[in-house]
């Protein structure tokens, strides 16, 4: 049961019109007959347009969907909210990210734990980012449809409102391995995050012998490769290196 779910144009134009917390809210109630708790609102008002200012680039196709409060079939868990799709590439995946909106966090005695001001009050809490990855293990468990057509899931973390001094708690890799697998990504983080999003995108363009940055810089000066197959892609790239080109200046020229 997904309670919202919209292309990610539409996601960002509810949240500039300030009207997805309602209509989360509303789905919600329809849907399980259930009155959300007023944290639970709020959260929505406060972390979701912060998702959107993740999504409101030229590097996304609009047409990628979001999904918010996912329910995972056979379980009472839901993630907070996950993009998903079929890339140019012809991919399908998923990215479920988890969103916190905590100002601070403690290290905790609890193992995979941190110890911050949640919405059960001052506690230990599961790190995020397992609690992300934790949803991709039961999509493989009970999703029959992922598992039948190896769906790419991926999993990470956005805590919007923590800033870089908690950094070396939140992202300890010898406390919490797992973030090596299930990322998570700091208030100033955003363009991390998109890139995160992005990997599906960029491994294609890695793999013909791009770095990251010149992946990423194909796609912000070449929005027209979200219809092309990676075939025509690669064609294209060939053709211009045969006359002599490098590829750095490839990236400025193949796709006019």
């Amino acid at each position: 049961m997904i309670i919202y779910e919209s292309t990610i144009e539409k996601f960002v134009n509810d949240c500039d019109k300030r009207v997805i917390a309602d209509i989360v809210s509303k789905n919600l109630l329809t849907m399980t007959s259930e009155y959300p708790e007023p944290n639970f609102i709020l959260s929505l008002k406060n972390s979701l347009p912060m998702m959107a200012e993740v999504l409101r680039s030229q590097l996304f196709d609009k047409e990628l969907n979001v999904a918010i409060e996912y329910k995972i079939t056979n379980t009472r868990n839901r993630a907070d909210f996950v993009v998903y799709g079929i890339d140019e590439f012809g991919h399908n995946n998923v990215v479920i990210v988890e969103l916190k909106g905590w100002g601070f966090v403690q290290s905790s005695n609890k193992k995979d734990y941190v110890y911050t001001n949640g919405g059960d009050g001052p506690s230990d809490y599961w790190h995020p980012s397992y609690q992300a990855y934790n949803y991709v293990h039961l999509l493989e468990l009970f999703n029959e449809y992922v598992r039948d057509n190896e769906i790419k899931l991926n999993s990470c973390s956005y805590l919007h409102n923590l800033n870089d001094c908690y950094g070396h708690i939140i992202n300890d890799k010898d406390k919490f391995p797992l973030i090596i697998k299930s990322p998570a990504f700091l208030m100033n983080d955003v363009e991390k995050l998109r890139e995160e999003l992005l990997d599906s995108k960029i491994n294609d363009f890695i793999e013909l012998g791009y770095t990251k940055q010149q992946a990423l810089t194909i796609y912000s000066k070449n929005p027209t490769l979200f219809g092309l197959t990676k075939e025509t892609v690669i064609a294209k790239l060939n053709n211009v290196c045969k006359l002599g080109y490098r590829k750095d200046e490839v990236l400025y020229m193949c796709f006019e």
